[in-house]
């Protein structure tokens, strides 16, 4: 059964559910991880299709720091994905993209997967970077408060 669609929620409530999803997935990775804040921002748009109103694209964005170090970082940041990709599949999450099944498509130490919340239609993504570093994001659209 298809799970309905929420409302556009507000700008200040994007930011409330992205925060939510963040530490949704955080807790499911059931290591002590600090978040240290990143990008948060609400960039505006045309809606187009969506009708009037004017509407933002809210994100939310953190480092994991503080990470265990008792591996070699390319394979915890592995299992990091592995854990969550099962996590968000479990929650009825809809897989966007994952760089893994996109050989030759980005450089080898990029790594990045994107899932759709169905309710609220968030976008939450866990990034590698260059170093092994991790980031999380969540993005949604809002109506501008």
């Amino acid at each position: 059964m298809e799970t309905p669609m929420r409302p556009t929620p507000t700008e200040k409530e994007a930011y409330v559910r992205a925060d939510e999803h963040i530490a949704e997935a955080i807790a499911a990775l059931a290591v002590p991880v600090r978040l240290a804040p990143g990008i948060r921002n609400a960039i505006g748009y045309d809606a187009g299709e969506l009708g009037p109103g004017e509407y933002v694209n809210v994100e939310v964005s953190c480092t994991l720091e503080d990470l265990p170090d008792d591996e070699v970082p390319a394979v915890r940041n592995e299992r990091y994905f592995e854990v969550l990709k099962r996590f968000w599949a479990e929650r009825g999450y809809r897989p966007v993209s994952d760089t893994a099944e996109e050989p030759g498509a980005h450089p080898d130490w990029f790594r990045a997967v994107h899932v759709r919340h169905p309710a609220d239609g968030c976008v939450v993504s866990l990034k590698q970077g260059r170093l092994g570093n991790l980031w999380i994001t969540a993005s949604t659209i809002a109506l501008a408060d």
